[in-house]
């Protein structure tokens, strides 16, 4: 029983210790180098931990300074909250502002482009007005794109006159930037 105990512990540890080397990766300021000694000063506690674990008598000491270092990655990861002054993609660079009138639901910055390639586009930003007396639908629609672990959630409103008004979630990259599902699991993008 002590080393299905002692087993567990240590898979807690490791898991812990893989967040917080992600999450350090992933939002520690700086440049490679600094994000790089980050992981692998908090690599020292995480291997602590774990040994302490397994040994014979159990440290609990650095388990403690583990769990200590552990709540205050915590902490930290809470401060994280997306910025909005970025220098954005062009596809995304307009937020969208909606309010309701009303019956009448008045969206500005519904992006609407028309795509040639991934390349060439060009940029249309319209404001839409909707009666949302006359919704006459709702659909949630997954998007798979990724395997069938990771898809793209929309929501799709159906009017009388034919029209659809879609909305997903979608993140904001900026400039240059790529995305990554990994760095998205770990706030890497704004929303």
């Amino acid at each position: 029983m002590r080393s299905v105990g002692c087993t567990v512990l240590a898979l807690v540890c490791l898991a812990i210790g893989i967040w917080g080397g992600f999450a350090l990766w992933f939002h520690f300021p700086g440049n490679v180098a600094a994000r790089v000694a980050a992981v692998l000063v908090w690599c020292v506690p995480t291997i602590w931990a774990i040994r302490a674990g397994f040994g014979p008598k159990r440290r609990w000491h650095s388990l403690a300074v583990f769990g200590a270092l552990f709540v205050l990655m915590l902490v930290w990861w809470a401060t994280i909250v997306p910025q909005q002054d970025r220098q954005w993609a062009e596809d995304v660079a307009q937020p969208l502002r909606a309010h309701i009138q009303g019956d009448r639901l008045v969206i500005d910055n519904v992006r609407n482009f028309h795509w040639r390639t991934t390349d060439d586009y060009d940029v249309r930003w319209e404001p839409r007005q909707y009666d949302l007396s006359q919704v006459q639908s709702a659909d949630l629609l997954l998007s798979y794109w990724m395997g069938p672990a990771i898809a793209h959630t929309l929501v799709s409103f159906g009017f009388a006159d034919g029209r659809q008004l879609v909305f997903s979630l979608e993140i904001r990259k900026e400039k240059g930037e790529q995305f990554s599902a990994l760095g998205g699991f770990f706030r890497q993008f704004e929303g």
